[in-house]
């Protein structure tokens, strides 16, 4: 039997538990569901959602999304991702700026992570970077249409001020725009 610790800021019993805010959790939320429309419509890959283990070596992360295409050669099982990821996710949360935008951003890149974003509900400000061909991320913008598309996933683009809004698209809607996103770009 554990036992519960109080730190000041969360109840843990012999785990570390990260703290979210209600905009971390309606942000992830949102994007895990557009992320499996996306993936109903078109079969290329999946979604794991923290806590889902990625093991690169010895490490163990938690990223918030994980995409994990059908031709990545990282072994999945029941309980981790033996591999990098396509692509990582983190959603900032209020206590995890530093860990998002410095570690995280370091062992992402040292484990070739192809891509790696950063939501950041707080400052309203979203960051893609691409592994470069030097095995370093680049960071790449939305396009002039404020959109941000991703070679990995074709036919996806990702309405960056979408991200801003209050309330956040609920699932029908999302499964609207998916629909609308996929037959947009298939003519």
């Amino acid at each position: 039997m554990g036992v519960a610790i109080w730190d000041g800021a969360r109840l843990c019993s012999g785990l570390r538990m990260n703290k979210i805010d209600l905009q971390h959790d309606a942000l992830t939320r949102y994007l895990a569901t557009l992320l499996a429309a996306y993936f109903e419509l078109l079969p290329v890959g999946r979604i794991l959602q923290y806590p889902f283990i990625m093991q690169i070596d010895d490490a163990i992360y938690q990223p918030d999304i994980q995409i994990v295409l059908r031709t990545n050669p990282a072994e999945l099982s029941d309980t981790a991702l033996r591999g990098a990821a396509d692509i990582c996710i983190e959603v900032v949360a209020p206590e995890s700026t530093k860990r998002d935008h410095g570690d995280l951003f370091a062992a992402y890149e040292q484990a070739g992570v192809a891509e790696y974003w950063i939501v950041d509900g707080l400052r309203h400000e979203s960051r893609f970077y691409r592994l470069g061909d030097n095995g370093r991320y680049v960071r790449v913008s939305e396009e002039a249409d404020g959109h941000y598309r991703t070679p990995r996933l074709a036919q996806f683009r990702l309405n960056v001020s979408t991200l801003w809004e209050a309330p956040l698209p609920g699932p029908l809607a999302i499964g609207a725009m998916v629909r609308a996103m996929v037959q947009r770009e298939s003519n």
